[in-house]
């Protein structure tokens, strides 16, 4: 131990010039504050700072210099030899360097930070946005500089053949690291603070022992020290990128499978196509990822961080946007074609002005062979996908401050339907100004390449609308910016209200509405007071039937159609307290059946923006998806005969 400590007190006193620059540096950080730039408010965070900024540069230069010298120049110098002449050992003249190159480090960050923290008066910490283990981490980066420095002084200063091996598989390394960190970043993944410390001692023992056998085996060959050092370096990286790279692919690609906690939507008109979101093992799981699946197969396409996925109706392709990140300067739209594989990007440009997300949306065409594209500023592009040729342009009046909907009526007629206000002020929804109306509905006929406004304006502009029915006759779910608590049916050829649901004095009441298949409307109300409902309407808003719901204080999700004039039910999944318990409500008999602990698969929002334009056809997949609130699964349930088709397997909630 003596001789150990001997070796590392001999580095610490060789370099204790650094010590006394580091003091000096310790003054800097308390006269920053009486610069006449620095207001007098501000003067104990620009001290921290300042305190930080050259604690960490002096660890980083240190580290550099320090780890440079120690051992590389000693044995181009041939200095080396005093060492090996004494009776020491190689592990005791490597661990000595090593202890006291990183000491001698590390004591010239603190004398830098220290003065200025304890003048803060709260010691280790300097700086509100950064805690000590942030801090503490910052300036613990001066240990793998120290060792990489070594490392490469070492490389250079040995001038053998193994250098060209270094550099070679240095930029192979690289390369690697940056394509798994850009696959990480483009499926929005990140590592915990546990897994990146087990990657960063990892990385710390492969190049410590780097270092160690370039001692133990070279002595004072510098070559043959190089050459050992290699071998260690290179072999131990490889098999931590071999690692990494499948640590990585769990990350991103962990299975829809392997789902415990999950959310569905339908995309695409067909109902055999969802979007599923999930992770692995727990809600705050950071392996969160999405994937397209076909509820016939099974299949799936895992999907990158991206939004306002869609999928043809026969199954031929999907689009969506994204991704958006570090390594892009605009989202991307991009078509893929799910039966080769392939897929193709096409830049967008801009976000648009929306404050609370995206202003563009797309769609498909049943037969995936154009794309409608509707950018931020209200113009509606269509594109036939396999000649790139644009088919027809319009700008679209009136709609920049909405968001809306595109889809295909047909091959060609595109839909254009603004649906809910966006506005810088929708944080403050209740106070929302009147915009000027704006038709409720618009048809692009791509042949003529002409825009048909359908319907009449509303006034005042709704917060809130949903067009139900054919286009000959529409109407409108409307939420008015000025009366929100409350629904209102509307014929759009005229304006006219139909029918009202809920009350303007009812507070916490829910009350959402829809259309069947067969062209029958639905509403559901949930008024506190009062027993839960679904009106089941006739198209020009007369009432047919009200069906009441069993007793439940937080209301209840509604499901798509899962067989003709047949809701699916379920207390919602945010009442962690109640049991579990799904309904199939039959609106044509007004009777109901329990369906046991289920949740539902797919929740028809309809209050949102983000539900689909068009429901998916009855009974089709989507409609009948479920999960098992024991077992945590997806299963296609027969509304029939109740039969359940597992689709995921079955694992407890949380395990």
């Amino acid at each position: 131990m003596k001789r150990f400590a001997a070796v590392a007190l001999r580095e610490v006193a060789e370099r204790r010039s650094v010590l006394v620059a580091a003091a000096a540096a310790a003054i800097l950080p308390f006269l920053v504050p009486l610069l006449p730039s620095v207001p007098g408010s501000d003067a104990a965070t620009a001290r921290a700072l300042t305190a930080l900024v050259l604690a960490c540069a002096f660890g980083a230069g240190g580290a550099v210099l320090v780890g440079a010298s120690v051992v590389g120049r000693e044995l181009a110098e041939k200095r080396l030899s005093f060492h090996f002449a004494r009776p020491l050992s190689a592990p005791v003249i490597w661990g000595g360097k090593v202890v006291g190159g990183l000491a001698l480090v590390l004591l010239a960050e603190l004398f830098v930070y220290l003065p200025a923290s304890i003048a803060s008066g709260r010691f280790p910490g300097l700086v509100d946005r950064f805690d000590a283990p942030a801090m503490a981490a910052l300036l613990l980066l001066a240990v793998p500089l120290f060792l990489i420095a070594w490392i490469a002084s070492v490389a250079v200063r040995s001038r053998s053949p193994w250098l060209v091996v270094d550099f070679v598989l240095l930029a192979a390394s690289a390369a690697v690291v940056w394509s798994l960190g850009k696959r990480l970043l483009l499926h929005g993944q990140a590592p915990t603070l546990m897994e990146t410390a087990v990657g960063a001692v990892l990385l710390l023992t492969i190049l410590g022992a780097a270092t160690f056998v370039q001692v133990c085996a070279g002595r004072t060959d510098a070559r043959r020290g190089h050459g050992a050092q290699s071998v260690v370096l290179w072999g131990g990286l490889g098999i931590f990128l071999l690692g990494l790279a499948v640590w990585v692919d769990g990350k991103v690609d962990p299975g829809y499978e392997t789902f415990v906690h999950l959310a569905a939507e339908p995309t695409g008109s067909s109902g055999e196509w969802i979007l599923l979101t999930g992770t692995p093992k727990t809600v705050d799981d950071f392996r969160r990822a999405r994937y397209l699946v076909d509820l016939r197969t099974g299949r799936s396409v895992l999907l990158p961080l991206s939004f306002l996925h869609t999928v043809s109706a026969d199954g031929s392709r999907a689009t969506w946007i994204g991704p958006f990140g570090p390594f892009d300067k605009s989202p991307r739209r991009t078509v893929a074609d799910l039966r080769s594989g392939d897929s193709t990007e096409y830049p967008i440009g801009g976000l648009g002005d929306g404050a609370s997300g995206p202003s563009f949306e797309l769609a498909l065409s049943a037969d995936g062979s154009r794309l409608a594209f509707l950018s931020a500023e209200g113009v509606c592009d269509v594109t036939d996908l396999a000649t790139g040729r644009l088919l027809a342009s319009a700008r679209v009046p009136g709609i920049e401050r909405w968001f809306r909907q595109v889809s295909f009526d047909s091959r060609d007629v595109v839909r254009i339907e603004p649906r809910t206000r966006m506005a810088e002020e929708m944080g403050h929804a209740h106070e929302l100004a009147p915009l000027p109306p704006a038709p409720a509905l618009f048809l692009l006929d791509v042949p003529s390449r002409t825009l048909k406004p359908v319907g009449t304006a509303l006034a005042p502009a709704p917060f809130f609308q949903r067009v139900v029915g054919p286009t000959t006759t529409p109407r409108a779910f409307v939420r008015r910016a000025d009366d929100r608590r409350r629904l209102h049916l509307v014929d759009l050829m005229n304006g006219a209200a139909l029918a009202s649901f809920g009350s303007a004095e009812t507070k916490g009441g829910h009350v959402q509405g829809g259309s069947l298949a067969d062209g029958r409307l639905f509403v559901k109300v949930d008024d506190p007071g009062t027993a839960s409902r679904i009106v089941l309407l006739s198209p020009d808003g007369t009432t047919l039937r009200e069906v009441n719901l069993p007793d439940d204080a937080g209301g209840w999700d509604v499901g798509l159609e899962a067989a003709p004039g047949v809701l699916p039910i379920a207390r919602p999944e945010w009442l962690r307290k109640e049991e579990p318990h799904s309904l199939l409500v039959d609106l044509n008999t007004g009777q109901t059946r329990s369906l046991g602990r289920l949740r539902l698969g797919v929740r028809f929002g309809l209050s949102s923006v983000v539900s689909p334009v068009v429901p998916p056809p009855v009974g089709s997949p989507a409609t009948r998806l479920f999960r098992d609130a024991d077992t945590g699964r997806l299963v296609l349930l027969d509304p029939q005969t109740q039969e359940r088709k597992p689709l995921t397997r079955g694992r407890p909630s949380g395990k």
